[in-house]
């Protein structure tokens, strides 16, 4: 910004009473901008960056994906904290609550005028909502990277179990932000190292099965997913089933079941599950609310919707104590509860429900996943439901694009998507 307009200048005007209208001082910095094509925002700390809360910096954001390109960096010490956050196990989370955390809306400014003058020019352009959404997309483009090439350098200097569960962290992140082709890069990569370390048949051995079959499920495999969970799975019984990784294994396990309509053995595993993360002491986790969550989806397919609306709540309990409510796991129970409404015919507060987990999806950059074109196709639902097909029909399609950005266009998820806009479009 200071290369842009000299701020003392500006300063010495305002001191001398002869004040630039807020409305040329912003034309005069966008053409510069724009002539210069590219903007490099420095932010930190990684947490909570404090250019995010200055009016002036959202001015320079917002001017930036206006007249030219934008990109986020950090400090190499701000990487490394981040890198090291994954590696400890609680980066991933700590991600989401900064990305959900960026509203530029909550700027503020030494002069009162001038972050009214600022606010005013977003919402009379792009807005609040779209702006935070891009900004959003920078940072989380950042924090991928960060944690990627960090990861790669780990692998290249070292071979040990602490890498290999480092990868594992890693790949999941970009499994929920739906680059399936990276997630199994990396998982491909974990598994080479741990066949050099000769660690095959090992509880870590058996999560990176459980995780790269969890990303063949995600792409619509069901058979090739349940082959390494189950492989996975009888690993675990050499050792120990009653373990943190034994309980996100079985959950998993119940995920492929439950999708493939197999409710009986959906409900075994997840029972199983529950009852692992209680000798371990470990349901009131991240890992423990996702199960909770999966049991309410086989008692909602079985209509006990009050035992399906309970384990929803006690997920959601789980999740606001781990302040993870603002994450993709979040959305998806937000949307689990909309499901609920549908099936007793409330479709406004099912519509509700939805859009709130849209709004999630959003603020934490996840929408353009498969899970973001799933809930646009529910929408869809209930707008048909509500007697307005056509704007169903353009919600299908928004979920068609996501769809296919996803890389998730040809599984069933997508076919049905397909069916549904062919059949409105006839």
């Amino acid at each position: 910004c200071f290369m842009g307009i000299n701020q003392h200048r500006v300063q010495e005007s305002r001191s001398s009473g002869c004040d630039i209208p807020f409305e040329e001082f912003a034309a005069e910095f966008s053409s510069r901008i724009s002539r210069i094509g590219h903007v490099i925002a420095l932010m930190e700390p990684w947490r909570a960056p404090k250019y995010c809360r200055r009016a002036w910096c959202v001015f320079e954001l917002h001017t930036a994906l206006q007249a030219g390109e934008l990109d986020i960096v950090m400090p190499p010490c701000e990487a490394q904290g981040f890198a090291q956050a994954v590696y400890d196990g609680d980066g991933l989370q700590e991600q989401w609550r900064t990305l959900s955390d960026t509203k530029l809306q909550q700027a503020q400014a030494a002069v009162n005028v001038d972050k009214e003058n600022i606010f005013r020019m977003v919402e009379q352009s792009c807005g609040f909502s779209q702006l935070n959404s891009s900004v959003v997309l920078e940072l989380q483009r950042w924090f991928a990277g960060v944690a990627f090439d960090h990861v790669k350098t780990q692998m290249a200097e070292e071979t040990s179990a602490k890498v290999v569960r480092g990868c594992l962290r890693v790949a999941d992140l970009f499994r929920s932000l739906g680059q399936l082709d990276k997630a199994d890069s990396l998982l491909e990569s974990a598994f080479e190292m741990l066949e050099r370390m000769q660690e095959e048949q090992t509880p870590l051995h058996a999560s990176l099965l459980g995780a790269m079959g969890h990303v063949k499920r995600e792409r619509g495999d069901l058979d090739g997913a349940l082959a390494l969970l189950q492989k996975g799975y009888g690993i675990l019984q050499l050792t120990t089933v009653n373990s943190e990784e034994g309980a996100l294994l079985l959950t998993r396990l119940g995920h492929v079941k439950f999708q493939q309509k197999d409710l009986e053995a959906a409900d075994g595993h997840f029972r199983e599950a529950l009852e692992a993360h209680n000798v371990c002491r470990s349901l009131c986790g991240f890992d423990g609310a996702q199960l909770l969550q999966s049991l309410g989806h086989v008692q909602r397919e079985r209509k006990d919707l009050t035992g399906a609306l309970s384990s929803y709540q006690q997920a959601q309990e789980i999740l606001c104590g781990c302040e993870l409510l603002q994450s993709p796991a979040g959305a998806a129970l937000v949307a689990s509860m909309g499901h609920l409404q549908r099936e007793q015919g409330n479709m406004e507060g099912a519509m509700e429900l939805y859009l709130e987990s849209r709004q999630v999806l959003e603020a934490v950059g996840c929408l353009q996943t498969a899970n973001g074109a799933t809930l646009l196709v529910n929408i869809g639902h209930v707008q048909r439901s509500m007697g307005d097909p056509d704007a169903a029909l353009a919600t299908y399609k928004e979920a068609r694009g996501l769809f296919k950005v996803s890389g998730s266009w040809e599984t069933p998820a997508g076919a049905e998507c397909r069916r549904l806009i062919g059949m409105l479009s006839a």
